[in-house]
């Protein structure tokens, strides 16, 4: 019952149409047969102006109630109960709506790659089960190839754990990264920095090795993203992780 259920749910995802900003970009990246750094520059550079005039206020109110908060929590320090618990949890609570509000501006291309690779893993799903699936999804196979070229090729950072609780991209995720892995079969190095939030991590390897982590102020990356390159003949990973030592 619980399967049927499931896979009913499945086909009900799967014949909701594509939205438009998504089929927009899949139309895009398999229109040109190959991805160049001009159009990941390009698109990269859109979302940047649409992001930043709306994500400054929400950073700005965000310190404020860190700021808050910290300074209640020192006022309180050593008692359970006490005349700032309901601030403390009424600021917490704002805190929480400005997160929120900010996880739903902050679109980037890897937004669109998660909608394309959930996609494609569907797709796939329902083929092993001897379903049909419809016509104006994009063939999974190329999109896996073309976001290899964006991994591999572009130097593109790619989120490999993401979401609150943390958890693992999907299938599509682990199938490109085995075909890259196939085709650049040379010794890995791993490479990485682990710190405390705000620190500048991602901004240390975008300049010491050209990632192109994304920075800007009042941004913290959030789960784990990784950056495939070559270098004297190896193949490097250089994954930057989420911040230590949040006041969340």
């Amino acid at each position: 019952g619980k399967l049927r259920t499931l896979e009913s749910q499945r086909r009900a995802l799967l014949a909701k149409p594509i939205s438009a900003p998504v089929r927009f970009f899949v139309d895009m990246v398999m229109g040109e047969g190959s991805l160049s750094h001009a159009t990941v520059a390009e698109l990269s550079q859109c979302l940047a102006s649409w992001r930043a005039p709306r994500l400054l206020p929400l950073a700005e109110r965000r310190r404020d109630l860190l700021d808050q908060r910290l300074h209640l929590h020192q006022e309180q320090r050593g008692q359970t109960e006490g005349p700032r618990k309901k601030e403390i949890q009424e600021v917490s609570r704002r805190l929480a709506s400005t997160e929120e509000a900010s996880e739903q501006i902050s679109v980037s291309l890897d937004s669109f790659w998660e909608e394309v690779a959930a996609i494609s893993d569907l797709s796939q799903e329902l083929q092993g089960l001897g379903l049909q699936v419809p016509q104006e999804l994009p063939d999974p196979s190329e999109l896996k190839r073309l976001f290899g070229e964006w991994a591999w090729n572009l130097n593109c950072p790619v989120q490999l754990l993401f979401g609150s609780p943390l958890q693992c991209a999907g299938q599509f995720l682990v199938e490109v990264l085995k075909e890259l892995g196939a085709e650049h079969s040379r010794e890995l190095f791993v490479i990485s920095v682990i710190g405390i939030q705000s620190s500048a991590k991602s901004t240390l390897l975008n300049y010491l090795f050209g990632c192109g982590f994304a920075t800007s102020a009042g941004r913290c990356t959030r789960g784990l993203y990784c950056s495939l390159m070559e270098s004297s003949g190896r193949t490097l990973l250089i994954l930057d992780t989420e911040g230590l030592m949040s006041l969340e």
